[in-house]
């Protein structure tokens, strides 16, 4: 199949455009062209700015693609610039667990795109979780094409350029005080390569509307914090006049599932994900 992905130069983005490729498709990437990928002429490539219109219709006027992936999609103006200038028979786009306002064992139905009210707008113009919301509604309110709409929870990985996660790890290694203000929080998680398989597993499939994608189990900020004591063999220092934790203020955020195993997909459990993981992050600290 002829296939577009929006972003895939780094992180899931990447695993992705391999697993297509492994596959056997016929990859375009298309991105700003300022991060450059490592896939030489295994893919073809164009460039546009997706923030501009004009940018995005001259570079896909006369295109058609068998499934688009829009993995850097973040405001309703941005949704409908490309679905009005892509020719595809399918459109997957990478969503957020952000969705939902928090809770535990998070459905596809806890958060209704079909029904809320769309508000359009460019990026700067929202936070983060009403972007995705606004994205989501325009698409299943405005067009009728073959799409899903991906829900990731926090996707970790060796290739994490947030650094989230290995902020922990560095704090603790170095003595350095941390205010934690939701210890108790509860998250779930996804390997970023197992982010891009998932997506690639999509492109010949017909499923359609919301998927949550998860790895199975959750954690806690604390329990983070105690795997990483246990491995550094050390005490973490906490208190309120601390370096604020990377996930301060996340509430509960946990999700089911069930609707992408029904599709005979298996995840990989988050625990010893998670312990490889930050074991490989400690290895910065080991002298």
């Amino acid at each position: 199949m002829k296939i577009l992905v929006i972003g895939g130069t780094r992180y899931f983005g990447k695993h992705l455009v391999r697993e297509l490729l492994d596959q056997g498709h016929e990859v375009t990437i298309a991105t700003r062209g300022l991060t450059p990928d490592v896939f030489g002429n295994e893919v073809e490539r164009i460039r546009f700015n997706r923030t501009d219109r004009e940018s995005v219709r001259s570079e896909l006027s006369g295109r058609e693609f068998d499934v688009a992936y829009d993995n850097i999609n973040y405001s309703p103006y941005d949704t409908e610039s490309i679905l009005e200038c892509i020719q595809t028979q399918r459109y997957i786009f990478t969503s957020s667990s952000a969705v939902y306002r928090g809770g535990r064992n998070l459905s596809e139905k806890d958060f209704d795109p079909y029904h809320y009210l769309i508000r359009m707008g460019r990026r700067t113009d929202f936070d983060y979780a009403e972007g995705k919301r606004l994205c989501e509604s325009v698409l299943f309110q405005n067009y009728k094409i073959d799409a899903c709409a991906v829900r990731f929870p926090i996707v970790i990985g060796k290739d994490d350029y947030t650094r989230r996660l290995y902020s922990y790890v560095e704090h603790i290694a170095r003595g350095e005080k941390m205010n934690i203000d939701n210890a108790d929080a509860r998250f779930s998680m996804i390997e970023s390569l197992q982010a891009g398989a998932f997506l690639a597993y999509l492109a010949d499939r017909k499923d359609t509307g919301p998927m949550n994608a998860a790895a199975r189990g959750h954690i806690s900020v604390a329990q983070i914090v105690k795997r990483i004591e246990e491995i550094l063999d050390r005490k973490a220092i906490l208190g309120s006049n601390g370096i604020p934790g990377e996930f301060n203020g996340y509430p509960h955020n946990t999700l089911s599932t069930e609707k992408a195993e029904a599709t005979n997909f298996c995840f990989a459990e988050l625990d010893p994900t998670i312990r490889d993981l930050l074991k490989t992050y400690a290895i910065d600290f080991v002298e």
